[in-house]
């Protein structure tokens, strides 16, 4: 008793909150002769995870612990009263350590410990390491070459199903929604604030359900595996398979992106995109304000959406690259090709069929002529401004029609 007083007394403690310093006053109430038993039974279990070598060294393989062996550690300290006492105190005492608190920023998090089921969520922790193990990591070396890793569990099936099962798994447990979620939203919201401060405030991670990060999480693998089969994570032209980019797979890669919850409505996306444009510098501030994104729509199962332009465009623009003369893994063009060929033009004018049905582009196409395009008419003979007032006159979409009728001139 005396030790716990001492320690309910403790500064870190104290400064955890009055419900931690209640939680380890209510451990004098604990049979600690009987606790006391287990966990040396426990730990004697747990010495069948390491290897003693010659002058007493202490060897343990982190990434290939006995499962079964770990099961039963765990069973055993939920045997005692106080193990699950004391991991909600250990918990918010954590969050109040120096360097936890560097991390998060000096936010306040604040974690519901009260809803968290300890057992099952250690149970299925432990479960989850298991399933890490067919990842078939062998040192903690390989995670120096993150990529490298990567690359090798995206080219086996097996492997990434191992992935889903351990993100689906871990979206499962109380201690993931109600303490990991918290504590990952205030690092977010840091880095974000530090490093992109265009996007602070967007997002909230702790509004997504369970159901919802179990089926983002499966999303991003299907992402993930998306991308590695059309460039195997080589992230330069050469390498990129631009029929898979056009294909079934890169389009269901804007159908998962633009679908997952992480990102909110179609409120949140447009807010997402402005504040992209801000943080890029695509447009000054005057110009964003003037932006109205309010008609954009990205996901709809009526005729228009942005989710189905932009697949569209991906389609068009992958046939595009297949058109003689275009090569374009070594970006090179080879012009009297490209123009000598009908189907240039059949993709132009499909392509701008989708420009018109895309409300976020006609939004964005004046102030991207303003920027890009206008600059430019000093070089051409425009000496009484003719070419400078039809671009500046045309509504986004009468612009984009009126090209259209250009390209079916010169087609014919």
């Amino acid at each position: 008793n005396a030790a716990i007083g001492y320690v309910s007394n403790i500064k870190l403690v104290k400064d955890a909150g009055t419900d931690v310093v209640q939680a380890v006053k209510d451990l004098s109430k604990v049979n600690w002769s009987e606790d006391i038993n287990i966990y040396v039974e426990a730990l004697v279990k747990a010495l069948e995870l390491v290897e003693f070598e010659e002058g007493l060294k202490v060897n343990v393989d982190y990434l290939n612990l006995d499962v079964e062996v770990l099961h039963d550690v765990v069973d055993t300290l939920f045997a005692t009263e106080s193990f699950e006492k004391l991991l909600p105190i250990a918990a918010n005492i954590a969050l109040g350590l120096p360097k936890v608190q560097e991390l998060l920023g000096n936010q306040e998090v604040v974690i519901n410990t009260a809803n968290i089921n300890w057992n099952q969520d250690f149970t299925t922790l432990v479960n989850i390491y298991g399933e890490f193990q067919n990842l078939e990591v062998k040192s903690v070396d390989e995670f120096k070459d993150a990529l490298a890793l990567v690359k090798r569990v995206f080219a086996d099936e097996a492997k990434v199903e191992s992935v889903k099962s351990i993100l689906g798994q871990l979206a499962d447990t109380t201690l993931f929604n109600d303490v990991v979620v918290p504590a990952a939203n205030a690092i977010v919201t840091k880095v974000i604030a530090e490093k992109a401060p265009s996007f602070d405030g967007i997002l909230d991670l702790t509004q997504l359900t369970e159901e919802e990060w179990k089926n983002d999480f499966a999303s991003l693998v299907n992402i993930a595996q998306n991308v590695y089969d059309i460039c195997g994570f080589d992230f330069n032209l050469a390498a990129i398979n631009f029929d898979e980019v056009g294909g079934e797979l890169g389009t269901e890669v804007i159908d998962l992106l633009l679908n997952l919850n992480l990102l909110g409505n179609d409120e949140t996306k447009n807010q997402l995109v402005l504040a992209a444009l801000a943080q890029f510098k695509v447009f000054d501030e005057e110009t964003i304000a003037n932006i109205d994104l309010s008609g954009v729509i990205w996901n709809s199962d009526g005729e228009y959406s942005e989710n189905a332009n932009l697949q569209a465009i991906l389609t068009i623009v992958a046939k595009m690259a297949k058109i003689e003369g275009v090569d374009v893994n070594k970006l090179t063009f080879d012009w009297n090709a490209i123009l000598e060929n009908d189907d240039t033009y059949e993709y132009i004018v499909d392509l701008l069929d989708v420009v018109v049905d895309s409300k976020l582009i006609l939004e964005l196409v004046p102030s991207l002529l303003e920027k890009f395009v206008v600059p430019q008419l000093d070089k051409f003979e425009d000496e009484d401004g003719t070419l400078n007032e039809v671009i500046n006159g045309l509504e986004s979409e009468a612009l984009v029609l009126e090209v259209q009728k250009l390209v079916d001139v010169v087609k014919a």
